[in-house]
């Protein structure tokens, strides 16, 4: 029993040595690999009207009504909120 409990010991030990290794090794990365540069994180969200969707600014399409830039996350939802 003491043999067990001395293993399970070491495996948590050996698990966290291993979990900070990688928590240190990762700083200052993107964890989704979708940044493109320094200022990737300063891009304002817009919010889809159609469907409330969040998106980031640079990826929205957009379609203008009553002189405001609306913006939208696909092509079905501009076609979607122009047909209502």
């Amino acid at each position: 029993m003491p043999g067990l409990v001395r293993l399970l010991l070491i495996a948590g030990l050996v698990y966290l040595v291993v979990a900070g290794i990688r928590r240190l090794a990762s700083v200052g990365r993107n964890p989704s690999g979708s940044s493109s540069g320094p200022d990737a994180d300063n891009v304002p969200l817009v919010q889809d009207p159609h469907c409330g969707r969040f998106i980031p600014q640079t990826e929205a399409l957009t379609a203008s009504r009553r002189g405001q830039t609306i913006y939208f996350c696909s092509r079905e939802c501009r076609i979607a909120y122009r047909a209502s």
